[in-house]
């Protein structure tokens, strides 16, 4: 009796797993993704939305009408969805977390919505039945509308700063020429465990105005960066254009970079003699969120892009400090 229980609650699964994976495919396929795309409403709102009615809808009966089992067996649903998509590799962990408030949220809101309806009247199978076409078009019409509208545009500044004991060794040409970081230099932080890669080494055409700069990270993952302002011995910036044609397979939200969504602009360091004979290194950098969910999403990408930075400018450090014998 007691696995016939187990059986009956969660032989909703299947179908609310299949249903959300086929989704999660159609919003990202090359064929359909330009119409859908996966930073939209119609996924992250209303595709968990969709998710907890039918894990509602598809319920046994004595389930239907249980507020309980409506407001947190979508979470089940949702988890499962979950771990499928990071196992395929379909997404990066952090872009999960990223949309975690949103997709138990609003799975809950499904499941509530068909409870209540249950709680309300008799649902015979024709009704039953309409309820669940709604909820199952209802991530894709929502999508559709959307590109009707130009996705709303925020330019993101991140600031990082650090005290560099070198004296005036610290020139820009050490900047913007990076030779290889060894293992032993780096540090395991927040941004790769995001799935960021690593800073590997930097080349640098020539100084001055028109230079250009290849950043070179891991996973095959490259920046061009031209020089658009020099001052030898205080600052430069350059714009910043991310190159993923070498991206692998294995990392395929790096992919993402440079794209629709989210893009990283331009990069300025700015060097700052202090009084007591050491510098002052500055690193801002201008990114750009294309979203529905700027506000929300700028806490994190400001928060990610800080972290590389002063990781960035911590090797910075140690270079310069050792070069200077301080």
């Amino acid at each position: 009796m007691l696995n016939r229980f187990h059986t009956s609650l969660l032989a909703t699964l299947p179908i609310t797993l299949l249903y959300g994976l086929s989704t999660r495919f159609l919003f990202q396929s090359d064929t359909s993704g330009a119409l859908l795309g996966t930073l939209t409403l119609g996924l992250v709102l209303i595709g968990p939305l969709a998710i907890g009615a039918l894990t509602v809808l598809f319920a046994p009966r004595r389930y239907k009408t249980s507020w309980v089992y409506a407001l947190l067996m979508p979470w089940v649903a949702c988890l499962l969805l979950v771990g499928v998509i990071l196992w395929l590799a379909w997404e990066a962990w952090i872009c999960v977390v990223m949309a975690a408030p949103f997709l138990l949220g609003m799975s809950s809101i499904g499941g509530a919505i068909c409870c209540y309806i249950f709680r309300r009247k008799q649902v015979g199978r024709d009704l039953n039945n309409v309820i669940m076409a709604i909820f199952v078009v209802s991530p894709y019409l929502t999508a559709t509308v959307e590109h009707r509208f130009v996705l709303p545009t925020s330019i993101r500044t991140v600031q990082n700063q650090i005290v560099i004991d070198a004296h005036a060794e610290t020139n820009l040409q050490d900047i913007m020429s990076v030779a290889r970081i060894g293992d032993g230099e780096q540090r395991m932080r927040f941004y790769q465990l995001a799935g960021l890669p690593r800073p590997l080494e930097a080349t640098l055409s020539h100084q001055g105005l028109g230079g250009v700069r290849t950043a070179i990270y891991e996973n095959g993952l490259r920046f061009t960066e031209e020089i658009t302002a020099w001052d030898e011995r205080r600052s430069l910036t350059f714009t910043i254009v991310p190159d993923t044609a070498l991206v692998g397979p294995s990392a395929l939200p790096l992919k993402q970079i440079g794209g629709n969504y989210f893009s990283p602009l331009e990069a300025t360091y700015t060097i700052e003699p202090l009084a007591d004979g050491k510098v002052l290194l500055h690193l801002t950098s201008k990114h750009r969120l294309s979203t529905r969910f700027n506000a929300y999403g700028g806490l994190w990408t400001d928060f990610i892009m800080s972290d590389l930075q002063s990781d960035i400018l911590r090797i910075v450090k140690a270079r310069a400090e050792a070069q200077a014998g301080t």
